[in-house]
């Protein structure tokens, strides 16, 4: 049974520009600009599917963007200094909880499932939390998230100008989602 809706997951393009301006199309709305737990993931151009940076936050995507962008060297995110072209894929997951162990437990998932998918971390990936989740629920919920997740990835990427074939998506998917599975899922 899916724990997420069609409903829970937005992507949007997004632009980075010179000094460190953004912007997205359509413009950001729905639970992307809310006050609520979420995880977002950024994907290289149209035509490049290669996760580059996944990230959780309980704040508007602007607001945490805003944060991102204007920090020092230390805590900028590498990817706002690079003009260029991403899809922005944010999944609500405010259902689940507005738990921040909860939150950094599913981003450290969805981070594996990336670097299981292209044999290394997200390009521009300069740390994870790894959170050891006390709680019962917890534990069995976020890697069944994180695998939801990378299902709407190969979703997504089977309807826009990715250059593998939709034979090739369907395996690599298949491989991914297994591999996710026999390493993160309680039992397996």
């Amino acid at each position: 049974m899916a724990l997420l809706q069609a409903s829970n997951l937005e992507v949007f393009s997004l632009t980075v520009s010179d000094g460190g301006k953004w912007s997205t199309s359509p413009a950001l709305s729905g639970h992307a600009i809310k006050r609520c737990g979420k995880i977002y993931m950024l994907v290289g151009s149209p035509n490049d599917a290669t996760i580059v940076y996944v990230g959780q936050t309980i704040s508007a995507i602007a607001t945490r963007f805003h944060g991102g962008f204007r920090a020092k060297a230390r805590y900028k995110y590498q990817w706002s200094v690079r003009r260029g072209s991403y899809q922005l894929f944010v999944w609500d997951l405010s259902a689940y909880s507005a738990s921040r162990s909860l939150l950094e437990a599913v981003e450290a998932e969805l981070v594996l499932g990336a670097r299981i998918a292209q044999k290394g971390w997200p390009k521009y990936q300069t740390g994870i939390h790894f959170r050891h989740l006390v709680d019962h629920r917890g534990r069995q919920i976020a890697p069944r998230l994180a695998i939801e997740m990378m299902g709407h990835f190969y979703d997504h990427a089977g309807t826009r100008d990715d250059p593998r074939d939709s034979k090739a998506l369907d395996q690599e998917r298949e491989l991914v989602i297994s591999q996710m599975e026999k390493l993160i899922l309680p039992g397996s």
